[in-house]
């Protein structure tokens, strides 16, 4: 069924809570007042809850009861608001002792408990450690989803309880599950309005940082990384848009989103039918995950001839445009080739076939002004947000010159930490609807003298606006590490250490090479984890992890991990990332003779855990780590890694320069599997390096500004 939305009433009261909260806190930005407010938004939910009960029809009784703790084997999501009531209510009711014995259970929950990987229990968490002989001891205090949870029947719940894999649904009120919802999002919107960080969280694993040091929460009201987010794969807004179309339903683009999620990409296409614009473009589809390399190619003619044929047949510029929405090419740049004139073929077809005809008024030239006052940017992107492809853009943005005057345009739907820094950083953030024309004449009203789409390619819903003319000077960079192949973007902002000497050829973008990484990166702090490596189903031995994204995995560098566990005599742990399904992989592997065990699906707090076990890091060729490799070397663990042909196979080599552990970069294949075997060799070197120096760098920001000023002004 479609996802559940807030009707108009629920809306407003949402909106009701969330005012009430804001003047809550408007004297006191406390986390102690903010529990206090807390306190008060569960009260009246609970007080919600007795009157939606009361009024369910005659015969309808919650089996829910005292000492019924079935649904308490789950890990879920809370706000700062929810922790900070619980660790105030933990303060006020709990003996020293007694907080001792939960601090230690609430460690102990974040254990997966799968027996080993590849199990299957990706997310079975033990029970809720605020248990005690089955009854919640902090009932009062407890967060919002629990008062939100009721069964209409014990039994399904004991059946579910017994079988993590059981899918049958629970029966229940749906108005109580709806009201924990509302009253979480009127406390969320209050925050937003007080500028409280109003992320979710992992809510045992935040407890638990509470506890053990009371100074994360004061910090945690402002610094989201204290507590990190609680991840939750959910279904893009232009999915969900899609999936539950009546018209693209018939197209069989729902189906076809369906298989691809579970990896089965044939049987996707297939399931495309007639030859309609959004069905041409969504034949524009490569897979995550390859069998061998000679199928990588297959695909790669498959994708060449798609693009040939949207480029050949008769469409409506309206329709093509509009089907634009359901563009995916951020999968193309995983098959690790020269993506120039595969992209430019398309970008053509893009902008010159629909953009340009749809909107002529945005696709001319605009005229440089001369130089006068401040110079105006613009960061826009879909993904203004806690997404690798957006929110490195806040080190720019916060670091540019006093002339430089900054524009957020944010296209997303779902806001949260990041997106809040993004708005109290830049001088104009705007929120922007779902209506590229209006949208698109209301930027270009701006007057803006550059334009930097942070990440064409990962998002569809960017290209609507990326296609167009809307400032003298537009640019893309980092946040995808391909060319955008549109000819409407002049430059690709890069990295002098990052780019290759031939980088210029890989771009239909003029390349600006910006000093060092390119980067400007925040120092994070990231809670300590107690996880140890029994708790993951290892044992004590030496961990060789390969913690990127699969889809980083080529085929092409498979000989490489077998040379490293047929040397080392240990396995490699990859982890499956986001997907479900990785079952292509594991069969390759296992065909190259690589001793491979796959991580399950982790939260953010157990994924930095596993991390911070490594003996080492294997990095991935072709692919290299961003976030992933600063994370290791800023907390020790070397990371092996060897440079690529492009760009996005040399982010590790950037890194290690940048920090000066230029030993850990391998010149030559035989040079990465000696590097990985011996590892006291490269923690001799990480330990000689200055990993601070990836942090504050604003040399890449000054070059960024010094390049701005050198082409956004007429002569």
């Amino acid at each position: 069924m479609p996802p559940q939305e807030f009707s108009p009433e629920q809306k407003a009261a949402a909106e009701a809570i969330g005012a009430k909260v804001s003047r809550g806190l408007a004297e006191d930005l406390s986390a102690s007042r903010l529990a206090e407010v807390g306190r008060g938004v569960m009260a009246a939910l609970d007080r919600r809850i007795q009157q939606i009960q009361a009024q369910t029809p005659w015969g309808v009784k919650v089996d829910c009861k005292e000492g019924c703790s079935h649904c308490c084997h789950m890990a879920f999501s809370a706000t700062i608001g929810e922790v900070a009531s619980a660790a105030k209510y933990i303060e006020q009711k709990f003996s020293e002792e007694e907080r001792a014995a939960l601090r230690e259970r609430l460690y102990r929950y974040e254990r997966v408990v799968a027996p080993k990987f590849g199990a299957g229990l990706d997310q079975v968490r033990t029970p809720c450690p605020l248990l005690v002989e089955g009854l919640c001891s902090i009932y009062e205090a407890r967060p919002m989803r629990c008062r939100g949870v009721n069964s209409l029947d014990v039994n399904v719940c004991i059946r579910k309880a017994a079988d993590p894999y059981n899918s049958e649904p629970i029966p229940a009120i749906p108005l109580q599950l709806a009201a924990s919802g509302v009253f979480q999002s009127g406390l969320k919107q209050g925050m937003a309005k007080a500028a409280i960080n109003f992320e979710s969280f992992d809510f045992g694993r935040a407890l638990a940082i509470a506890l053990e040091d009371p100074d994360t929460l004061p910090r945690s009201l402002r610094d989201g990384h204290v507590f990190l987010p609680a991840y939750a794969k959910t279904t893009t807004e232009t999915e969900e848009k899609t999936i539950y179309d009546q018209e693209t339903m018939a197209l069989g683009i729902a189906e076809q989103i369906r298989l691809y999620q579970e990896g089965d990409t044939v049987a996707a296409n297939a399931a495309l039918k007639g030859s309609s614009p959004a069905v041409l473009i969504r034949k524009i589809l490569a897979p995550r995950f390859y069998a061998s390399e000679d199928e990588m190619f297959e695909w790669r003619a498959r994708v060449s001839l798609a693009i040939e044929e949207l480029g050949s047949r008769q469409i409506d510029p309206r329709e093509g445009y509009e089907a634009m929405r359901g563009l995916e090419t951020f999968e193309i740049a995983y098959q690790q080739l020269d993506d120039r004139a595969l992209m430019s073929d398309l970008g053509d077809i893009l902008v010159n076939k629909f953009a340009a005809k749809v909107f002529p008024q945005h696709s001319r030239p605009i005229e440089k002004r001369k130089a006068s006052g401040k110079l105006k940017l613009g960061y826009i992107s879909r993904n203004l947000s806690a997404s690798n492809g957006g929110s490195w853009a806040l080190g720019w943005l916060q670091n540019h010159g006093d002339d430089i005057e900054t524009n957020a345009f944010f296209l997303g739907q779902r806001v949260d930490e990041v997106t809040s820094e993004f708005s109290r950083s830049a001088t104009k953030f705007f929120h922007l609807p779902d209506d590229p024309g209006s949208n698109a004449d209301f930027i270009k009203s701006q007057k803006l003298d550059a334009l930097i789409y942070t990440d064409l390619g990962m998002d569809p819903m960017n290209h609507l606006y990326a296609t167009l003319r809307l400032a003298p000077v537009q640019c893309t960079a980092w946040g995808h590490p391909i060319t955008s192949g549109l000819p409407t973007i002049d430059y690709y902002l890069s990295s002098e250490l990052m780019e290759p000497e031939n980088g210029d050829e890989h771009y239909r973008e003029k390349l600006v090479r910006l000093a060092g990484t390119g980067l400007c990166y925040s120092e994070k702090s990231y809670p300590a984890s107690r996880l140890a490596k029994a708790d993951f189903g290892l044992d004590e031995g030496p961990l060789l992890l390969c913690c990127q994204n699969p889809m980083k995995l080529h085929p092409r560098w498979d000989f490489l991990f077998r040379e490293i566990t047929e040397q080392t005599g240990r396995p490699i742990v990859f982890t499956r990332y986001l997907y479900k399904n990785v079952s292509i992989l594991q069969e390759r592997m296992q065909r190259a003779g690589i001793n491979a065990v796959w991580a399950p699906s982790l939260t953010a707090s157990d994924f930095l855990g596993l991390l911070h076990l490594a003996d080492i890091s294997l990095d991935t060729p072709g692919w290299n780590g961003g976030n992933t490799t600063i994370q290791a070397l800023s907390n020790g663990i070397p990371v092996v890694t060897l440079p690529g042909e492009f760009m996005r196979g040399r982010h590790s080599f950037a890194f290690m320069k940048q920090c000066g552990a230029d030993g850990l970069i391998a010149d030559s294949p035989e040079r990465y599997v000696e590097l990985a075997v011996n590892r006291e060799e490269a923690v001799d070197v990480l330990q000689k390096a200055n990993p601070s120096a990836l942090f504050h760098d604003k040399k890449p920001v000054a070059s960024l500004d010094a390049f701005l000023r050198s082409v956004c002004f007429a002569e």
